[in-house]
């Protein structure tokens, strides 16, 4: 019987890292999309800054409100994630913390 138990924990752990590997994939994809969409807003506010008047500014309003909705999005996708799988996501807030306190650790 304690193998079985055994057993069904190893899976349940297979499991759980399964869905926080996809969950930590996800996670990069959707920083990777903010980040391309920040440096697309950077550059609009660069160009807004010299002489390309009124419609550069209209792209930047929108780029902005492009990476505002994404941002809400995600975070909306984050919250229900974590809601769908809270352990898997305990998991992984504590792994991403360990890994960014030895890094910050570092001299």
């Amino acid at each position: 019987m304690a193998e079985v138990n055994e057993a069904a924990a190893r899976a349940q752990e297979g499991t759980a890292r399964v869905r926080a590997e996809g969950d930590v994939d996800r996670l990069k994809s959707d920083m990777e999309a903010l980040r391309k969409d920040f440096a697309s807003l950077a550059e609009s506010l660069r160009d807004l800054t010299s002489a390309r008047g009124h419609a550069t500014a209209e792209r930047a309003r929108a780029t902005a409100d492009d990476v505002q909705r994404r941002a809400q999005a995600g975070l909306e996708q984050a919250q229900a994630s974590i809601e769908q799988r809270p352990i898997t996501s305990v998991l992984i807030a504590f792994l991403v913390g360990l890994v960014l306190g030895k890094v910050m650790d570092r001299d």
